[in-house]
């Protein structure tokens, strides 16, 4: 039996730290909201190079000496926040955070996100995370992995236009060079005038 696999937050980091730098430029950050923290490694990186960042608040589910030990998304759906740069890194779902965003966002947003892909193998907790951005998540049947995987090809497209029916307006949207398990997007975001 083989050694089990670690799972790495930094496995694709030239990909990911190209992609915020994209935005990050664009739109010069000012407060930064890090919802899956981990090592900290991609903004110890970003927060050298973008001297506009103000604030940065790193969270995680993981205790670690040093951070806050909290659901990311639950600090999204209490609205007490203010970031104009959120960060959602998982290898799992990032939808939940994503609908919370749109709900409680109060103006222009770049927002990064980790879509864990769901194979024909499984999906577990990506499944939960699909089935809810669909609006799904009551379906009591069970759904055969094969066709989770090709629903989960359309979700991105259906939560940006999600995002516009709940008034945001999606000034550009970007994916970094995807990997074999996971969707690098970056988004931004502004409220319809």
């Amino acid at each position: 039996m083989g050694k089990p696999q670690t799972q790495t937050d930094n496995r694709f980091l030239s990909a990911k730290l190209l992609l915020r730098r994209h935005f990050l430029t664009k739109y010069p950050p000012v407060h930064v909201l890090d919802c899956c923290q981990g090592a900290g490694t991609l903004w110890k990186t970003l927060k050298p190079e973008y001297p506009t960042i103000a604030t940065y608040w790193g969270l995680d589910k993981k205790p670690k000496k040093g951070r806050l030990m909290f659901d990311s998304a639950r600090i999204l759906e209490s609205g007490q926040w203010h970031a104009d740069v959120i960060d959602v890194d998982t290898y799992g779902s990032p939808w939940t955070h994503w609908f919370h965003l749109l709900k409680y966002g109060q103006g222009p947003m770049t927002i990064f996100l980790t879509v864990g892909l769901i194979r024909v193998a499984g999906g577990g907790i990506m499944a939960k995370g699909l089935m809810r951005a669909l609006k799904l998540q009551h379906f009591t049947l069970p759904i055969p992995p094969s066709l989770l995987a090709k629903l989960h090809d359309t979700l991105v497209g259906l939560c940006l236009r999600e995002a516009v029916a709940r008034g945001w307006t999606v000034l550009e949207a970007h994916e970094a060079f995807p990997s074999e398990k996971a969707r690098y997007l970056g988004i931004r975001l502004t409220k319809q005038a």
